[in-house]
């Protein structure tokens, strides 16, 4: 009897869920991102996402077009990394609700270097570099197309706090300008929409 009880619940439980995410925002699609959520508990998501990635290596024309060094070497790399966790509320059978917290880290960082044997190998490439931590409240809506496949709307106020240096050449000297600045950002600007694709655990 104990045996067929457990069994019998084990047969009722609902499975958790996966879900992809293919984000990016509403007024343009820009910023295009991946992100992953994984139920934990019935209702209650973690999630983790990147957007924004870019990656450029390029040779630049600066400097003085006379000179054999001319071309500079750009390096560039930039990317958004977020987590945290969220919760959702049924609202009908192919709408749901949702809302939540995350952290996240933005970083940028640009190198550019001019192969000129003529100068000192520290004045010979400049830094750029920018980090942003912070955090994200999040809210929206998840639209049922599908046992796979649905449609997310969310906005996105988010705080958050910058440091950045830029380095430059005066005379023969180096010189590193440093700026930092908090930011609460509110506005369209922070709304997305997604494709969403679900699976659920064995």
């Amino acid at each position: 009897g104990l045996t067929s009880i457990k069994i019998s619940g084990q047969d009722s439980s609902r499975p958790l869920s996966k879900e992809i995410y293919l984000t990016g925002k509403i007024l343009d699609f820009s910023n295009l991102g991946l992100e992953y959520k994984s139920e934990t508990k019935e209702n209650t998501f973690f999630r983790m996402g990147i957007n924004n990635l870019t990656l450029n290596l390029h040779k630049d024309k600066n400097g003085d077009p006379n000179s054999i060094y001319f071309p500079t070497k750009v390096f560039a790399i930039s990317a958004r990394y977020e987590f945290g966790i969220e919760k959702r509320k049924m609202i009908t059978d192919k709408l749901q609700a949702f809302y939540g917290i995350d952290l996240f880290t933005w970083g940028s960082f640009y190198r550019g270097k001019q192969e000129d044997p003529s100068l000192p190998y520290d004045l010979r490439f400049h830094d750029n570099l920018s980090v942003s931590p912070g955090l994200s409240f999040k809210s929206g809506l998840i639209i049922k197309i599908s046992d796979a496949f649905s449609l997310a709307a969310e906005i996105a106020p988010e705080m958050s706090y910058t440091y950045g240096y830029n380095e430059k050449t005066v005379g023969s000297t180096k010189v590193k300008d440093t700026t930092s600045n908090g930011l609460i950002s509110f506005g369209n600007q922070n709304v997305a929409i997604a494709l969403v694709y679900k699976w659920n655990k064995q």
